[in-house]
């Protein structure tokens, strides 16, 4: 059954969201997010990450200010 993840333009096949191009257990969907202001003085990038044959979820942020820019990333 199709829901409104399958329309999500990271879904690499043409199948359900549910199921995966192979059974690799590298195999994964990523999506990434990058936003800045006209004078790049403030910008933030966000990434998810889905490992389904893993069973794994990971996402990061890195937001920039000037020149400092901060990290962070979850996941196992």
């Amino acid at each position: 059954m199709l829901d409104k993840l399958d329309d999500w333009p990271r879904h690499q096949i043409a199948s359900a969201f549910d199921h995966v191009a192979n059974g690799d257990y590298r195999w994964f969907d990523c999506y990434w997010f990058c936003a800045c202001d006209p004078s790049g003085s403030v910008a933030l990038v966000t990434g998810i990450g889905v490992y389904n044959n893993m069973n794994v979820l990971d996402a990061q942020a890195c937001p920039r200010r000037h020149v400092e820019a901060y990290r962070s990333r979850g996941g196992p």
